[in-house]
């Protein structure tokens, strides 16, 4: 049991933030004079960010009253959730001979996972509420993921006589803003004499990805 003269409120913010940044490159030459040369450069950059958790603002069970005109009763959550990543590789081949066969390969992949699976919760429960200005039970979620993948592979052969060059430059991003974000009243009494009764949830999230993949081959 809580009795106030004056305003009750009861707030949770749940920020949480990630910043990934991963970088893979690989460099190979090869150079002869005799028969064949041959050279290969593969390089694999992964970027895996997850967040997830709990929380949780409240009058469960509880009888609350705050008396005086303008005694207001709010439950209020915020949430911001922010994931910053960028996943790049590189890769580069360089096979030279002067006698008859030269072999250049080389290949690069680029990728990016990342979610968000919070549980934010605004509730008033199996509660009794009274209050002398206006009761709220308020949500706000404000998460955001930002993605960039580069991939870049290049290869290069040079002969005197067969000279073959191959490349694969891949990127792959998957970003997921999920999880469970409720405002609520339920099972529960609750008087307002001035200020009437609020439930709102609202979400702005957004998703910013840019992937880019180049392959470059030369024989």
């Amino acid at each position: 049991t809580l009795d106030a003269t004056g305003t009750v409120a009861l707030s949770v913010d749940d920020n949480a933030a990630i910043t990934s940044n991963v970088v893979a490159a690989a460099l190979a030459i090869s150079a002869s004079s005799g028969t064949v040369a041959g050279a290969l450069g593969v390089s694999v950059a992964l970027a895996e960010n997850t967040i997830t958790g709990s929380s949780r603002a409240a009058i469960d069970g509880s009888e609350v009253t705050a008396t005086g005109g303008a005694s207001d009763v709010t439950v209020d959550a915020t949430a911001m959730n922010t994931i910053d990543s960028v996943a790049a590789a590189a890769s580069f081949a360089l096979s030279a001979t002067s006698g008859t066969v030269a072999l250049s390969g080389a290949g690069s992949g680029a990728i990016a996972r990342n979610i968000t699976t919070n549980q934010v919760l605004t509730e008033i429960v199996d509660a009794s509420v009274d209050a002398g200005g206006a009761v709220a039970a308020t949500l706000t979620d404000n998460s955001s993921i930002k993605a960039d993948t580069a991939s870049v592979a290049a290869s290069v052969a040079i002969s005197s006589g067969v000279a073959l060059s191959g490349v694969v430059a891949v990127t792959l991003a998957d970003n997921q803003i999920g999880g469970t974000y409720r405002a609520s009243i339920s099972d529960s009494d609750v008087d307002a004499l001035s200020g009437g009764v609020t439930v709102s949830a609202f979400a702005d999230n957004s998703i910013d990805a840019l992937s880019l993949a180049v392959g470059i081959s030369v024989s």
